[in-house]
């Protein structure tokens, strides 16, 4: 019962002020954000023409690794009907962890770029 009496003790109008009333950390914010706006934008520098960039050089390394990848899966095959079991075996098991790691990293990728495509389109959408 108490608790109820406490609120109906509250001050409307100084309630109502309270929740009008900007956050401080909002105000310093919209005034950080005047200031970048009203700064002439940061100058980077152009990768040079025909330099391969950072992407490309990523999608070379994965090409690079699902490479070694199909060589290691159609070496193994070749070489199996000469193992012992075990030795097929284990080396089955090799061949799923390194597939299994690269499916993973073909997952992040694919992520990022949707991700990032995402992003374009949102600021596309914005302007």
């Amino acid at each position: 019962m108490e608790a109820i009496q406490a609120i109906g003790a509250l001050d409307e109008g100084r309630a109502l002020e309270r929740a009008a009333a900007p956050a401080p950390s909002l105000s310093a914010l919209a005034g950080r954000f005047s200031e970048m706006l009203a700064a002439p934008p940061p100058q980077h520098e152009a990768a040079p023409v025909g330099a391969p960039t950072q992407f490309a050089e990523f999608v070379g390394r994965q090409d690079t690794a699902y490479r070694s990848l199909m060589k290691d899966i159609s070496s193994a095959s070749l070489d199996m009907p000469g193992m012992s079991p075990q030795q097929a075996t284990l080396r089955s098991i090799q061949l799923m962890n390194h597939i299994s790691a690269a499916h993973m990293s073909h997952n992040a990728c694919i992520y990022f770029a949707q991700s990032a495509k995402n992003g374009v389109q949102t600021l596309m959408k914005n302007q």
